[in-house]
């Protein structure tokens, strides 16, 4: 057997020759395999995570939506503090009275009468000679009215605490949108991995393909010269097909998450992009992320979801105060100033424009409130236990997360290590298995076997450096370390 081997390349090497004396051109040999992790590399000028989060950030849909909510909450906390200003009131009056007859004074002992009207004394025909001239009704009159009210005890129960309120719920918007923003920061650098790590799974598809056509051309050569079967050729031939699928869809999966950064990013261009970070470098260790419970006091101080369920449950406790003030009385100091022709406090009636003021305080209590405040106060009261329990909820999510993002990194720093060694054996397994198989030691199917493992292998050192990456990026966000830089 060995001996049939040995005449079997000689007779390829006499072969070639011959081929070469006569001008054929024979198909050179193929070329050494790529780096699996090269398209992992960074490059000058390319793009990076922390500029995908930030150009996410800034054109998030989500953001500008709470951005919105923002200005809202801003503009109630202007419109509460506007309850300070006291209330003026300006009023202007025409009013066009129906002609009546002039009223007329009697003297002492003489009752009154209307000039024509039968009175005790009968109908007179003339008071003119009485001290009392005739009184005229003017039937145009004109009235120019500011009044000024200066709610005393709302500023102390009502507008006090309706600032607060609205101070607290402008918080709450602000943090609620720098956290919407800080999460698709963090799901875009997650986006941006993705990309990378199928440009790495496409460069180790090429790289299997490229060596699945030279062991099918091995294998035509050898079946030419009558030491393998042709179902060993059919086999190579399938295996090639079977690698070009593979190849197709990793292209795929490049051109969608390709897209998928754009779309984070609202980038309009058909440019592609080149990689600006090279996730192949070591990450450098953090000691403190090695201790779980640490991890989740750090989450409960720097999420930014818990600030905002702690500003919008003081936004609703101040609402209650405000709603419990209806039971108490009002006191109010109120001023106006008339400006009227004819003005109705000066007597006799004339027709022309008078001046006049007045200032008074008034206590006011409306008993009948009392019931509907308290019902009110009961509504916000069971708004702010809710809130409560929402918070508490949320705790629960946290530690429930920081786990999971806790024990991802350390699944990952230990795939890491796995794959890397797994990746030396699988290539010196199959370059073991093409030598063998080139000197006829070993079949095509121990070669194919070997071929995959090492793909495998390949692939596996790919995920294994994405998921190391976006296992921090997924625990910086958990634990609130990317809400450092953010100024509220």
């Amino acid at each position: 057997m060995t001996m049939t081997r040995n005449l079997l390349l000689a007779w390829l090497f006499c072969t070639s020759a011959a081929a070469r004396a006569q001008g054929t051109v024979v198909p050179p040999p193929p070329p050494p395999p790529l780096d699996p992790l090269s398209a992992l590399k960074a490059g000058a000028g390319g793009l990076t995570a922390e500029q995908v989060a930030r150009r996410a950030a800034e054109s998030s849909v989500d953001a500008r939506v709470k951005q919105r909510v923002v200005d809202a909450a801003e503009a109630r906390r202007q419109e509460a503090e506007a309850g300070y200003l006291p209330r003026l009131t300006g009023t202007a009056r025409y009013s066009r009275l129906s002609p009546v007859a002039p009223i007329e004074f009697a003297p002492p002992g003489v009752s009154f009468v209307v000039k024509g009207t039968p009175g005790p004394i009968g109908a007179l025909s003339d008071l003119s000679a009485f001290p009392f001239p005739p009184i005229p009704t003017p039937v145009n009159q004109y009235a120019f009215q500011a009044s000024l009210t200066v709610p005393l005890s709302d500023y102390v129960f009502r507008v006090s605490r309706a600032i607060a309120a609205a101070t607290h719920s402008a918080r709450a918007a602000r943090v609620d949108e720098q956290a919407a923003r800080l999460r698709v920061a963090a799901e875009a650098r997650v986006v941006y991995y993705q990309w990378i790590r199928a440009r790495g799974q496409s460069l180790v598809a090429a790289q299997a393909l490229e060596q699945a056509r030279a062991h099918l051309h091995d294998a035509q050569q050898m079946l030419a010269a009558g030491v393998v079967s042709r179902a060993d050729t059919l086999r190579a031939e399938s295996q090639v097909k079977s690698i070009e699928l593979l190849q197709t869809r990793t292209l795929n999966l490049v051109e969608l998450t390709e897209e998928q950064l754009r779309i984070v990013m609202h980038d309009e261009g058909a440019h592609h992009f080149d990689i600006g970070e090279d996730v192949t470098a070591a990450l450098p260790p953090r000691p403190g992320d090695a201790n779980l419970v640490r991890l989740q006091d750090e989450a409960f101080d720097h999420r930014l979801e818990l600030r905002a369920l702690d500003e919008t449950a003081g936004s609703v406790r101040e609402m209650g105060q405000v709603a419990r003030a209806a039971q108490y009385p009002r006191l109010d100091l109120a001023g106006n100033a008339l400006y009227a022709n004819p003005n109705q406090r000066i007597f006799p009636l004339r027709d022309q424009f008078d001046s006049t003021w007045d200032a008074s305080v008034q206590l006011s209590w409306t008993p009948t409130d009392i019931p509907g405040s308290r019902a009110s106060s009961a509504v916000y009261a069971a708004q702010e236990a809710q809130i409560i329990a929402q918070r508490q909820a949320l705790l629960d999510g946290l530690r429930l997360e920081v786990t999971q993002a806790y024990q991802l990194q350390r699944e990952a720093e230990v795939a890491l290590a796995t794959s890397l060694q797994g990746s030396l054996a699988a290539e010196e397994s199959a370059r073991v298995r093409r030598d063998l198989f080139r000197n006829g030691k070993a079949t095509l199917v121990e070669v194919n076997d070997a071929e995959g493992e090492l793909t495998r292998s390949r692939m596996e050192v790919v995920n294994a450096h994405i998921d190391a990456r976006i296992a921090r990026v997924r625990l910086d966000h958990a634990v609130g370390r990317d809400a450092s830089s953010v100024r509220l």
